[in-house]
């Protein structure tokens, strides 16, 4: 399976090319392509003080005016409709990678699995998640970057590197620790 994951990929972007050889002894910081397919329920409302036998749709303000209820509806980052087929090609592409995630997640981590399972299952009118029990995936492109993290992460980070490169440390700054990832190799923190 690993031997076909870098194929796959640019398969999945057709005839466009983004994907670059980078100059291995150059520092520069470079651009690199990052797109987010991702649900998202980040904006939602408090009710901590609503009745609980009131239906959101109900509920009033102190001032009189109607609650926002599209704010209770997960939407799909704007990515997804952007590149809708490159989001398909991966999909499709990815399948049995997906999988093997899942099955791999399920075996060695069977309560953190179950734990993001529920929150993914619990956000009202979510369709099945092609890439659970992760709740989004990131392509980034020609990366090269310095330490960063993503703030929107759950509980969990899977990082799963494609490519034909050589480096490709992951580098866990306040542990002190490097890791060495090649193409396939899947690191969960």
């Amino acid at each position: 399976m690993r031997d076909l994951l870098f194929p796959k990929l640019v398969a999945c972007f057709s005839e466009q090319e983004v994907i670059a050889e980078l100059d291995e002894s150059s520092t520069k910081k470079e651009p690199f392509e990052c797109i987010h397919f991702s649900w998202y329920n980040r904006y939602t409302i408090q009710a901590n003080d609503a009745p609980e036998d009131t239906h959101p749709y109900m509920l009033r303000h102190a001032n009189g005016s109607c609650v926002n209820i599209t704010q209770m509806i997960p939407y799909q980052c704007h990515n997804i409709e952007t590149y809708g087929q490159l989001y398909d090609n991966i999909v499709i592409g990815f399948k049995d990678v997906f999988t093997w995630i899942q099955e791999m997640f399920k075996t060695h981590l069977p309560l953190e699995f179950r734990v993001i399972v529920e929150a993914i299952g619990t956000l009202p009118g979510a369709s099945p998640c092609p890439f659970s029990p992760m709740a989004s995936l990131v392509v980034n492109i020609n990366v090269r970057t310095e330490a960063h993290r993503d703030v929107f992460d759950k509980e969990l980070c899977l990082v799963m590197p494609v490519g034909e490169f050589s480096g490709g440390e992951l580098v866990m700054v306040e542990q002190g620790l490097v890791f060495l990832l090649r193409n396939g190799d899947v690191m969960l923190f």
